[in-house]
């Protein structure tokens, strides 16, 4: 639980490094360069002047963080010499490493459990070793780290599952940005074409009004809230609103709203009515979480405003009629606050809900269905570089099935709101293999997510405080998205959870750019292989039961899957068999 005494500012308390190590900017965003400074004068003096290649080990340390050895998003292996960790040497002693942390760490942009910067540098033979004075880890810490022992994932998840998310897929909306007037009644005029691309979940970005004390740019912040019952006028009335729920729920879709918990604006009522229920510093002063300066941090340590916050929610779900929450940044508030709104919320209807947070594996063991899956969506990004093995998929995969408590599961993307504007477009990101990562994600265990515009081929920021209109002209990517629906839908290998089928691995001899698995459930079978390199490759593989000739599921052209079959694939080309 958060104290409301919590000192929040950048610290430099505990760093045991006399200046051994610091950044350019001294509260940065996770998504801006940065530079650290290393003087090899300090601390244990190993690496003083020394002449060849430094190289740093780095990892994070996070909420997450039981000690401070508990370093968690280690870069690289401890011999492994990457060009992104080789620090350059810029005087005497005195050696700079630039990145970005979200980049080099691999963790989303809006951060939100980042503790410290954790190091040990190097020689490049790994003889010499830099470390703080006394031989301890390096140290650059962003807030006071409270270690305890932390709740455990279980074995099985005990969070309820709706029948209708068992095949579902997600659709997130973004109403600012989807149409020029912006409104619910302009949304809801393409509702007939989701319907008909096959989505099932609308996730509504957050809907309340957004707070003007503190603003970021003209229109704000949608995660700014000013009251949590409350309809944001720019984008329509209450009565609008209940209008397009009851619409999306006469076509078939069901309709999660985007939750707020952690934060609300500076302006909320809360802050007049109830002062007390925000973290304060030594001084009293009211905290903003990190770098977010347009809110303020909740504190609930307050009984009261846990009560206020689920009534909220019960006020959505049972006044409203919708049917689950996407919660922001999920792993800042305690647990057991979810689990005692989760609760409740089973005994309206059934309802469906989606962490933000890819660590706190527990947060499903009975409040969530699903969480981010951020570590995925890097790997991703990562082979698009051809930075990382499309092997390390697989990985991946046995990471997910031994961590994850048994039912719940991961949401796929290669874009998001934030990913969209903080980290680029998947042109951007993904360049010509935004089609076979966008495959990848619907047949992979998980439930595979739209963003708003991407199925019209979104090729720019959309800015996040402005207005910025999505350009739906380009309708060339839309029936490629509804035959994912439409693969996901109906065959239940692919399902969510339980429902669904486990992924084998299908042996490729040739090359380590081409991978291939198979998922079954019921009878049903669902084939993926895919060159996941800029270059064309020529194949064989090692199925253990041949399948004959099979019509690809894209194309129709018919392939021979047959134990030694030599197959050839041209670059980020993919193929999918239905059996």
């Amino acid at each position: 639980m958060k104290n409301s005494l919590i000192v929040v500012t950048y610290l430099i308390f505990l760093c045991n490094m006399n200046a051994q190590i610091s950044l350019s900017i001294e509260k940065p965003v996770l998504n801006e360069e940065v530079i650290l400074t290393f003087d090899a004068t300090k601390g244990n003096r190993e690496l003083a002047d020394y002449e060849g290649n430094i190289y740093a080990h780095t990892g994070i340390l996070t909420n997450q963080s039981t000690h401070g050895g508990d370093w968690k998003h280690v870069v690289a292996g401890w011999e492994e010499n990457r060009p992104e960790l080789k620090l350059k040497k810029v005087g005497d002693s005195i050696y700079e490493l630039r990145f970005k942390i979200a980049e080099l760490y691999g963790i989303p942009v809006t951060g939100g459990n980042v503790v410290a910067l954790t190091y040990v540098f190097r020689s490049e033979d790994g003889r010499k070793i830099g470390r703080a004075k006394g031989g301890g880890d390096i140290y650059h810490y962003f807030k006071k780290p409270n270690f305890k022992e932390i709740p455990k994932a279980k074995e099985f998840s005990k969070t309820p599952e709706p029948e209708w998310a068992k095949y579902a897929s997600v659709y997130e909306v973004n109403i600012r940005q989807y149409t020029k007037e912006g409104t619910f009644k302009a949304f809801a005029e393409h509702l007939p074409r989701l319907r008909d691309m096959g989505v099932d979940i609308l996730w509504i970005m957050p809907i309340q009004p957004i707070g003007k004390v503190k603003r970021k740019g003209t229109l704000g912040s949608y995660y700014s809230i000013q009251d949590y019952k409350g309809i944001n006028p720019e984008f329509g009335t209450l009565k609008d609103f209940i209008k397009l729920v009851n619409q999306c729920h006469g076509m078939g879709f069901k309709v999660i709203l985007d939750w707020v918990a952690n934060h609300s604006a500076w302006d909320n009522v809360w802050m007049e009515t109830n002062p007390e229920w925000y973290v304060r510093n030594e001084k009293g002063e009211v905290l903003a979480p990190y770098d977010w300066t347009d809110v303020a941090d909740l504190n609930f340590d307050q009984h009261h405003l846990r009560v206020a916050m689920k009534d909220a929610m019960l006020f959505w779900i049972k006044d409203i009629g919708l049917d689950g929450f996407r919660c922001d940044v999920a792993g800042e508030v305690p647990l057991d606050f979810w689990e005692d709104v989760r609760e409740e919320l089973n005994e309206i209807k059934p309802v469906w809900m989606l962490a933000e947070n890819a660590d706190q594996l527990y947060l499903m063991n009975k409040a969530f269905n699903s969480n981010y899956g951020w570590p995925f969506h890097h790997l991703m990004n990562e082979i698009a570089k051809g930075h990382r093995n499309p092997n390390e998929i697989f990985g991946y995969i046995q990471n997910v099935e031994s961590n994850y408590p048994k039912g719940a599961y991961p949401i796929n993307f290669t874009t998001n709101h934030d990913e969209n504007s903080w980290q680029g477009t998947v042109f951007e990101r993904l360049g010509k293999s935004h089609k076979v990562f966008a495959a990848l994600t619907f047949v992979m265990p998980g439930i595979p997510l739209i963003y708003s515009g991407q199925e019209a081929g979104l090729n720019k920021r959309l800015e996040f405080f402005e207005k910025d209109e999505i350009d739906w002209t380009d309708e060339s990517l839309m029936p490629f998205y509804k035959q994912l629906n439409q693969l996901k839908a109906n065959n239940p290998a692919l399902w969510n959870g339980f429902a669904g089928g486990d992924l084998k691995q299908i042996g490729v001899n040739g090359s380590d750019a081409v991978v291939a698995f198979s998922r079954e459930k019921d009878g049903n079978q669902v084939i993926f292989m895919a060159n996941f390199s800029n270059n064309p490759h020529k194949v064989t593989f090692r199925f253990t039961n041949n399948l004959g000739s099979q019509s690809e599921y894209f194309s129709g052209k018919t392939h021979k899957l047959i134990d030694e079959n030599i197959m050839s694939f041209e670059p980020w080309e993919f193929r999918v068999f239905v059996n």
